[in-house]
């Protein structure tokens, strides 16, 4: 994993970079050092200059008041929920696939009117060494609530028999286009 801490041929911030390297390093990555292991960054005639800002601070790309409040009105929140369906006791599978569809889109009909349900395979190395394979449900959600997507999420813990559901909550745009 590579650190952006050289802050005389770049603009790095070695004290920002600490905890990453840190935490990068406990997990096993082979962290690099633009500071310390690379002999040139952008060439030898490459001179630092000038300061460089982040790009948080050009936000203010002069649209009005108005427009940014329309756009913020269309801003949105994409859940999407990865349900296993292997039992957490047995790692088993607790339904078929058709019955897994099937009691995942009753529960999601239910809290949410609508859903897009799609099928994955997921695996993992148990704490027993042994291979898990598992029939894996992906369910994006937009136009609600964390609290909602909670709601649905304790229910399908509870009927596939889960110790989780993994769950992200990624911004974006949502609207439904017609045509012309």
């Amino acid at each position: 994993m590579l650190i952006a801490d050289d802050e005389v041929r770049d603009y790095g911030n070695a004290e920002k970079v600490q905890p990453l390297k840190e935490k990068w390093e406990e997990s096993g990555y082979h962290v690099i050092s633009m500071a310390n292991d690379w002999k040139t960054i952008y060439g030898e005639d490459v001179v630092k200059t000038g300061a460089f800002h982040w790009l948080e601070e050009f936000a203010d790309d002069g649209a009005s008041s108005e427009t940014k409040q329309e756009e913020q009105a269309k801003a949105d929140i994409q859940y999407v929920m990865y349900l296993g369906t292997n039992d957490k006791d047995t790692n088993k599978p607790v339904f078929t696939q058709e019955e897994a569809k099937e009691k995942a889109r009753d529960i999601l009909i239910r809290h949410f009117g609508g859903y897009t349900l799609q099928e994955a395979n997921g695996g993992w190395i148990g704490d027993d060494g042994v291979v898990y394979q598992e029939y894996t449900l992906v369910i994006y959600l937009s136009g609600t609530t964390e609290e909602a997507v909670h709601a649905a999420a304790d229910e399908l813990i509870r009927v596939f028999n889960q110790s989780s559901v993994l769950i992200q909550a990624n911004p974006t745009t949502t609207a439904f286009y017609s045509g012309k």
